[in-house]
């Protein structure tokens, strides 16, 4: 008897994450299939109005209805822009919905009061820092939870310079920031590659990937 593969639905909105994500998470979840939807307009909409508003919500919806009638058990949204909107999301579909940073951030606001937030673009420290607000008064810890903000806001241009550029640059600013708080979370997955260029003294840097993969397995029956 032939058995479908247990299938992932992965949200996207760019696609400079994709193949990280779909190595990375076939890596550790071999029998799963992956099905990637990807939205790039959302990002322009992001820029526009500096976080999400009522199309954009839609947008995340219909992407999500998408992949539960495909069949996905479970989704993965890899934006950390989208930020409360995936919450919004979960009251459409019947199927567990993930943001990718959420296993991160947990372990981030478990283990310390000043919480840094690493990001390249304004939406994605509203995101993250959102969700660090979700989760720490999920724990009961809004008052012990300090978030702090720091933006890399050359790393558009250091990526016209090449990608090792931009993740030497944006390594160079999770160091800095590292100095300053008890932890730093990378906001976005599109930013990862920074973790190549870092030294052993950056062991408070999280990074959303592994954490992630991780709190899939049970989902996906792994």
């Amino acid at each position: 008897m032939h058995v479908q593969p247990r299938i992932l639905g992965l949200l996207h909105t760019t696609r400079l994450v994709i193949d990280l994500v779909h190595g990375e998470v076939q890596r550790e979840l071999p029998e799963v299939r992956l099905v990637h939807v990807l939205d790039e307009t959302l990002l322009i909409q992001f820029a526009r109005v500096g976080g999400v508003n009522a199309e954009v919500r839609r947008k995340v919806v219909s992407m999500a209805r998408s992949l539960e009638e495909a069949g996905a058990g479970a989704i993965l949204v890899t934006c950390s822009s989208l930020g409360n909107v995936v919450y919004e999301a979960r009251n459409f579909v019947e199927i567990p919905v993930m943001k990718v940073d959420e296993p991160m951030v947990e372990e981030a606001v478990a283990r310390g009061g000043t919480v840094g937030v690493l990001a390249t673009s304004i939406s994605a420290l509203r995101g993250t820092g959102e969700l660090i607000e979700v989760v720490a008064g999920r724990a009961g810890r809004t008052r012990k939870v300090e978030v702090c903000d720091f933006l890399c806001a050359d790393a558009a241009k250091r990526l016209e310079e090449g990608r090792d550029e931009f993740e030497r640059y944006l390594a160079r600013e999770a160091l800095k920031a590292s100095r300053e708080v008890d932890i730093l979370v990378v906001s976005q997955l599109s930013m990862t590659g920074l973790t190549r260029w870092l030294s052993d003294e950056c062991s408070n840097v999280l990074t959303a990937l592994p954490y992630a993969v991780n709190r899939l397995k049970p989902l996906m029956g792994q």
